[in-house]
């Protein structure tokens, strides 16, 4: 063997020797660089949809747009934590709502809670102002959780029966004294009709129990978000505002 190669050799398996275990090179990777992604559930006009990268019904995330599930075919995921919010629009025109913002739900918001698309004045333009209540979910994609930044899944309008579901889930594990992430959950959608339109709203049914292992991964990412410094993503161009002015299916 040439003594080039084999010096070379000698070189790598030294290094090899030294080098360490675990997620070297990530030291400086803090909690407030990481961008959580959101899944979106495909309405007739969602941007993906008008551009062909995804149908109507299908559930993707938003950084990559990568389809997660569908009407066929279930998202699965282990559930860690919950929050509400409010999706802020502006009305650039008469009946034309643009997403603006995310609001927290806070003592002085939350008695809108209840009221179907609140609306109110921007104090700087005079345009109107809808707020939407929304139930959110920090969820971990069962299918590859241990190489994947969890997910936020959130509720609203016509959906938000279905976001009720998953919370009756948070209470009976509060009730059996055990985490939310004992258990897989899986969103599908269907499609209803109302007024004459049709909307893809969410379906949530109960899947498998979870190991020790997923939960312990789950609880990580839990510690890691309640320092409240990680950045959700928010895809304006496919946030789903095309809805039904209703929560009644």
């Amino acid at each position: 063997m040439d003594k080039n190669v084999v010096k070379t050799e000698t070189k790598n398996k030294a290094l090899a020797a030294h080098m360490p275990t675990g997620a070297w090179g990530t030291e400086n990777v803090r909690s407030e660089n990481i961008l959580i992604p959101q899944v979106y559930l495909m309405q007739g006009q969602s941007k993906a949809v008008q551009l062909e990268k995804a149908k109507v019904g299908e559930i993707i995330e938003s950084v990559t747009g990568k389809v997660l599930g569908g009407p066929q075919k279930p998202f699965e995921f282990i559930p860690i934590s919950t929050f509400d919010t409010f999706m802020v629009q502006r009305e650039e025109a008469p009946g034309d709502w643009k997403f603006l913002r995310t609001e927290k739900v806070t003592p002085l918001n939350i008695k809108h809670k209840e009221q179907q698309n609140w609306l109110s004045k921007c104090p700087d333009t005079g345009k109107q102002l809808k707020w939407t209540y929304e139930i959110k979910f920090l969820v971990l994609p069962y299918d590859n959780y241990k190489n994947t930044l969890p997910f936020v899944l959130g509720f609203r309008s016509t959906s938000l029966r279905a976001g009720k579901a998953l919370t009756n889930h948070f209470s009976n594990c509060r009730i059996d004294n055990v985490p939310p992430a004992s258990k897989v959950m899986k969103v599908s959608s269907n499609k209803v009709t109302k007024n004459g339109k049709t909307y893809s709203v969410y379906d949530v049914s109960e899947g498998p129990k979870t190991t020790e292992e997923q939960q312990l991964v789950a609880y990580k990412w839990f510690k890691e978000f309640q320092k409240g410094t990680a950045v959700v993503h928010e895809a304006t161009d496919d946030i789903e505002t095309e809805s039904a002015e209703t929560t009644d299916y």
